[in-house]
């Protein structure tokens, strides 16, 4: 893969920004770094630093402020609201709006906006109103950058003459409160005095809030995938360190606590490490980050109290309500980011991932999960998760749901099992990831909200829906595949190694005719197909962009006539297998690289070649190929067109229509044809009917002529047979 696709998708990752949208400034940029990646000169992970550096003014600014100001960071829809161009907003930070903005300006606009009248207000208020502007800005320093700032450095920022703008000077505490627009030691003044220090902090990379950043920004940049709505210190800062603490291990009977009676069942404050094989008691660690292992099956309370807990149980069993009694069948991680896994999970067990960026690794075998309650976990991971009802009658297996409904502080969800998987009211902003999954479906069915307006009502999906494949394969005898339904807009399917999956296919709220738009992103080469069928239903994708992809396979798109397709393919090596049964406005962009575009084949209704579109003497629908290019992008009609008429003459036609009567009466019924006219090259199909008409095909290839066509050559520009 080219070092610019992989710097490229690390540069939109980390700015929310399409290729399309890359500033021809960064784009450069990119440029350089890839080529000193390819010398040998910058390592990738650096390459990967320098990125960050190119985003200060967009993603840095609203991470950082919203950080300040709300105690976390914006969730990946927040984000993309804030800084994309896609994300809904039309003021966002790389919209025209900021553009004569400075950095700093960016960083004082954010941050009196969200400390005077935002999101961060009340916070804002409770902890700096009381103060004037120079006992707010030591108390802020102190908050951005980890420690209090030098004697007499906060008079000097506060006293420094900069431009006013009418060609004098004035102090900057002038100047902040002249953007706070509430006096001297106002909360908008204020506001502008923190969004300053959060500019400085940002541009010279230093202190606990620009380093956190800088960590953040490395983790997205590197697949794409990171933690988001969560304490940028907490979980990308520095983490503290404790001793080892003690070493514990136990019976099934046995507790844990700090004060325990029994000094060998006492736990620490540092870093300790409790083992067992089952255990009904209740296991309570505090600080430190401790180790809680069980092979087997946990019946009791498991609380891993502060620090960055590991907690491994075999299985967890159902909590049962005792009347005055200790908890049971829960694990609490507690404060810290906590890594629970499950290898079990018991219909009625709880787990609370409780404050910080918690994992959940849960396995099951069951059919119903309706009691179980999972609750502040930010990434659920299912692996070995089985949720299925075989008929002891019919013998037939249905998969059950997993109903998410109050699976609160989700972000992501991942699987890791080849065993289908259907997610039901899954909340809006999570996104999903198939990781090594050889087999299988995963169907997430979105949230969807009843919006009511006066005396009508719209039912609202999700507003976007990411999706990660890393090592995805498939195979007729284990097909995988992702269908997302309650999905309004796009889909962007992130593809962060080579994979290959049986159907992808993303649906509206409106049911499973009205699918979606489709986005392929990533360094990895997607094989997929868009065809395919799901609860009785023929499923297909109308509106595909690959162009910012490292490569794509499309082994079916289109159908369903009548409903237009655009298809985009990357700037690699692609090719796609079009749907042309039925009459459509279709256009593929086939983009740089050698492709292949060719008729998809299911053996149903060959050739599936029907496309155009005739009304009132008027042609309506046809295919369009663009950016075909002569002895490097081929046409494959494939063995269903066994013999291809050329030489045909379009006359001296002066419209298509014109053009396609001409051609029509040298073709034979059931024949395929190729002709010139007006600058394009055409691939005519005619059906059983002599004559111009619906059912006959046409393919359109834009600015290209003197093609060669060949009969199952490869090296022709057209073959078949």
């Amino acid at each position: 893969m080219a070092t610019l696709q992989v710097l490229q998708s690390a540069y939109s990752d980390v700015s929310r920004l399409p290729f399309a949208n890359i500033p021809a400034a960064d784009l450069t940029a990119l440029q350089t770094l890839a080529g000193r990646v390819d010398a040998a000169t910058l390592s990738l992970t650096d390459a990967r630093i320098e990125i960050a550096k190119l985003v200060t003014a967009s993603t840095t600014v609203a991470n950082l402020s919203y950080n300040f100001f709300t105690g976390a960071t914006p969730t990946a829809f927040g984000l993309d609201y804030l800084i994309s161009p896609n994300g809904g907003n039309p003021n966002n930070l790389n919209s025209a709006y900021y553009q004569s903005f400075s950095a700093e300006n960016r960083f004082i606009n954010f941050a009196v906006n969200l400390g005077k009248n935002g999101a961060g207000k009340d916070a804002f208020t409770a902890a700096y109103g009381s103060l004037d502007l120079a006992a707010a800005a030591t108390k802020a320093y102190g908050e951005i950058f980890g420690f209090a700032p030098a004697a007499g450095l906060i008079d000097t920022i506060l006293t420094a003459q900069v431009p006013n703008g009418l060609g004098g000077t004035f102090t900057r505490a002038e100047y902040f409160a002249y953007y706070g627009g509430d006096g001297a030691n106002g909360l908008g003044t204020k506001g502008a005095m923190v969004g300053f220090l959060l500019a400085v902090a940002a541009n010279e990379h230093i202190g606990v809030y620009a380093k956190a950043n800088d960590a953040f920004l490395a983790d997205l940049a590197n697949d794409g995938q990171a933690s988001f709505n969560t304490s940028l210190v907490g979980t990308y800062g520095e983490q503290p360190t404790f001793a080892a603490g003690a070493t514990i291990a136990v019976t099934d009977t046995q507790s844990v606590s700090p004060d325990a009676t029994n000094a060998a069942l006492r736990s620490t404050t540092n870093n300790d490490t409790v083992t067992g094989t089952t255990n009904s008691g209740a296991i309570l660690v505090s600080g430190g980050h401790d180790s809680v292992t069980f092979s087997g099956a946990v019946g009791g309370y498991i609380d891993g109290g502060d620090g960055n807990d590991t907690i491994t149980v075999g299985q967890l069993n159902a909590a049962v309500d005792v009347l005055g009694g200790a908890p049971n069948g829960k694990i609490s991680g507690g404060a810290g980011n906590d890594l629970i896994t499950v290898g079990k999970m018991i219909n009625g067990a709880i787990v609370d991932g409780g404050a910080g960026d918690d994992t959940l690794v849960m396995g099951a075998d069951t059919d119903l999960f309706d009691k179980t309650q999972i609750t502040n976990v930010e990434h659920l991971v299912l692996e070995n998760f089985k949720l299925s009802f075989t008929s002891p009658t019919l013998g037939t297996t249905t998969v059950m749901p997993l109903v998410a409904t109050n699976y609160t502080g989700l972000q992501d969800v991942t699987l890791k099992s080849s065993i289908s998987t259907r997610i039901d009211n899954l909340a809006q902003n999570v996104a999903l990831k198939m990781d090594g999954v050889t087999g299988g479906t995963l169907k997430v069915n979105y949230h969807v909200d009843l919006v009511i307006t006066g005396m009508s009502s719209t039912q609202v999906g999700a507003p976007v829906v990411n999706a990660y494949l890393n090592n995805v394969t498939s195979s007729n005898a284990t097909p995988t595949q992702l269908v997302v339904t309650g999905n309004d807009g796009a889909l962007v399917v992130h593809v962060q190694s080579d994979s290959t999956l049986a159907l992808i296919n993303s649906q509206t709220v409106n049911g499973p005719y009205s699918s979606g738009k489709v986005v392929v992103v990533g360094t990895g080469h997607l094989t997929a197909n868009f065809i395919g069928s799901e609860g009785g239903y023929n499923l297909t994708t109308h509106n595909l962009d690959a162009s910012s992809s490292a490569g794509i396979d499309v082994l079916g798109i289109g159908g369903s006539g009548g409903v237009p397709n655009t298809v985009v393919l990357s700037a690699y090596n692609d090719s796609v297998a079009a749907d042309l049964l039925g009459a459509s406005v279709s256009t593929f962009t086939l983009g740089a690289g050698s492709d292949v575009f060719k008729l998809y084949e299911n053996g149903v209704s060959a050739p599936r070649f029907s496309n155009l579109g005739v009304e009132n003497n008027k042609v309506t629908a046809f295919a369009t190929l663009t950016d075909f290019e002569k002895g490097v992008d081929h046409v494959d009609l494939g063995t269903v067109i066994s013999a291809v008429t050329t030489g045909i003459s379009a006359g001296s036609a002066t419209t298509l229509e014109q053009a396609l009567i001409n051609a029509s009466s040298q073709v034979s019924a059931n024949a395929t044809a190729v002709f010139e006219w007006n600058g394009d090259t055409y691939i005519y199909h005619q059906d059983a009917t002599v004559g111009v008409n619906v059912g006959d095909g046409l393919i359109k290839l834009v600015g290209v002529v003197g093609l060669t066509v060949g009969t199952g050559a490869a090296s022709a520009d057209i073959h078949f047979g």
